[in-house]
């Protein structure tokens, strides 16, 4: 059933978990269809809402790495 809200488009998703706007969200690459096929072409939305859902935001990635190991962070300045 429609409840009238829009769905976010990928970009939308990929800067809520805080990835750069330079950061490739459809690249030229194989991926297997629906169907289980092999292709190669842009990846598709879904295929990219997927892969956005399964990340790690990646000042939650620099954060763990920093608590779990400062001395290979020390002096480094965050991005």
């Amino acid at each position: 059933v429609d409840i009238g809200m829009r769905m976010l488009e990928p970009r939308e998703l990929a800067r809520a978990q805080g990835f750069p706007e330079s950061y490739i969200l459809d690249p030229e690459c194989w991926y297997r269809t629906d169907s289980g096929a092999r292709k190669f072409g842009k990846l598709p939305k879904t295929h990219q809402i997927a892969k956005i859902g399964n990340s790690v935001c990646p000042g939650l990635a620099e954060a763990l790495a920093r608590a779990n190991l400062p001395e290979m962070c020390a002096g480094r300045v965050a991005a």
